[in-house]
C-alpha cells in the first residue's frame, strides 16, 4: 500500500534515509530507519550463508575436491566436513533471515566464521596455492588469497556486530 505523505503546513518534507543524517539534534528518529539498520547486518550475513551453502550444494563432490586442497583433514573428514559444512550454512543462514533462534545462530555464525578465518589462515601460513578458495563452492572460483582472509574477518565482524545486537529473548522465538 503506497500512502502520499504530505508535510504539515510550513514544515519542510524530508524523506527519510538509512542513516537518517537529515535529522535536527534531538529529533527522534522515524521507526522505519531503526527497524532497517537493525536488522540489515543480520540479513546480511543470513544471505551470503544461504548463497555460500547453495553453492557448495550444487556440486557437493567438486567441493570435497576443494577441501582436500586444503589439506587439513583426511579424506573421510573432507566428505564429513563437506555435508556438515552445507547444513550449518544453510540452516544458519535461513535462521537469521527468519529471525528464528536468532541467538543461537548468530553465536554458530560468529564460530563458522572463526573457524573459516584459522583455516585460511593456516592455509596462507604454509604457502600453499589453491585455486578455489571453495566460499561459493565450484562456482565464483576464485584462488585463496590475503583478500579471502580480508573477508572472512569482516563477515566475522559483522557476524559479532549481530551477536551483539540481538538480544538474550531472541533465542526462543
Amino acid at each position: 500500500m503506497i500512502r502520499e505523505v504530505v508535510p504539515e503546513r510550513g514544515r519542510r518534507y524530508r524523506s527519510p534515509s538509512l542513516f537518517s543524517l537529515s535529522r535536527a539534534v534531538g529529533e527522534a528518529a522515524p521507526a522505519g530507519d531503526e527497524c532497517v539498520m537493525k536488522h540489515l547486518p543480520r540479513w546480511f550475513v543470513g544471505l551470503v550463508l544461504v548463497a555460500t551453502g547453495t553453492g557448495k550444494a550444487l556440486d557437493i563432490p567438486g567441493f570435497v575436491h576443494v577441501l582436500a586442497a586444503y589439506d587439513l583433514l583426511p579424506s573421510w573428514g573432507n566428505v564429513f566436513f563437506a555435508y556438515s559444512l552445507l547444513f550449518v550454512e544453510l540452516s544458519t543462514g535461513l535462521c537469521l533471515l527468519t529471525h528464528r533462534w536468532l541467538r543461537p545462530a548468530a553465536w554458530v555464525a560468529v564460530g563458522l566464521y572463526a573457524m573459516l578465518l584459522g583455516a585460511v589462515g593456516v592455509t596462507l601460513w604454509r604457502g600453499l596455492t589453491i585455486a578455489n578458495c571453495g566460499c561459493f563452492g565450484m562456482f565464483l572460483a576464485r584462488p585463496l588469497t590475503g583478500q579471502t582472509a580480508a573477508e572472512d574477518v569482516g563477515m566475522l565482524g559483522i557476524s559479532l556486530l549481530v551477536l551483539w545486537t540481538t538480544n538474550r529473548e531472541s533465542h526462543a522465538t
